[in-house]
């Protein structure tokens, strides 16, 4: 993330360090893999996933970019999907400030908001604000399940 970038993040209400954890990318790299069985569990097919997708606000010259969706995906229907991966949440309140945030600015474009985590720690507030959650089991000490992963919000 560059300064300008960093002066963006914090100047809206956030700035994740999360992103510069090899955590992160490892719960990137696992998301990546398995969003297609991810979506199927949920009578969904991929079209396409992209990487680190920015959020923009503002026009011509007043464009700027609030935030980088970690995935957006695009199901065969059309939905689109944003998916925001976080190694830990240290504070929930935070996680759905930034979420509020893209909601705001990606519209009624992106059918649902998902946070992907190892801890489902905070899964019931999420779901209760509308934000759904899949648990990545890759930190696990035992195999995982696939009963382990859920996304809420049915």
């Amino acid at each position: 993330m560059n300064r300008k970038e960093k002066v963006n993040s914090i100047s809206s209400g956030f700035f994740d360090s999360d992103l510069m954890t090899d955590e992160h990318d490892q719960i990137m790299i696992w998301l990546h893999e398995n969003i297609a069985s991810i979506l199927e569990e949920r009578s969904y097919e991929l079209d396409w996933s992209e990487w680190e997708k920015p959020i923009p606000k503002g026009e011509g010259k007043y464009k700027t970019i609030v935030g980088y969706a970690d995935l957006m995906v695009r199901t065969k229907s059309g939905e689109l999907f944003i998916f925001e991966v976080k190694s830990k949440i240290k504070n929930v309140g935070e996680a759905i400030r930034q979420i509020k945030q893209y909601q705001f600015y990606a519209g009624h474009a992106v059918s649902k908001f998902i946070i992907v985590c190892p801890s489902d720690k905070f899964k019931a507030i999420l779901e209760s604000q509308k934000i759904g959650f899949v648990r990545c089991p890759i930190f696990d000490k035992k195999e995982p399940e696939q009963t382990g992963m859920f996304w809420g919000l049915g």
